[in-house]
């Protein structure tokens, strides 16, 4: 969530429009660079960077913004912005 927040502030602030992909490269090399902290959890921290990976071919269009949106957006209970 991290960095679609860093996106999303990004596009308001700095008027610059980040790709999906972009920010998905960047949630994985961050998962990657954390791996080591979560060694206990190796199964289940291999199955979401798996998870988070695969999105790559359904998102690489997808601007970020709109991805931010619909995140915030369709998690109920989720604050908007």
């Amino acid at each position: 969530m991290w960095h679609i927040w860093k996106a999303r502030n990004t596009v308001i602030f700095e008027y610059n429009l980040l790709s999906s992909s972009e920010v998905l490269r960047r949630v994985v090399d961050d998962m990657d660079s954390w791996s080591c902290r979560y060694r206990k959890q190796a199964d289940h921290w291999n199955v979401w960077r798996t998870f988070v990976a695969s999105c790559f071919d359904y998102l690489v269009t997808l601007p970020c913004f709109a991805l931010c949106f619909n995140l915030m957006y369709s998690v109920p209970g989720m604050p908007g912005f």
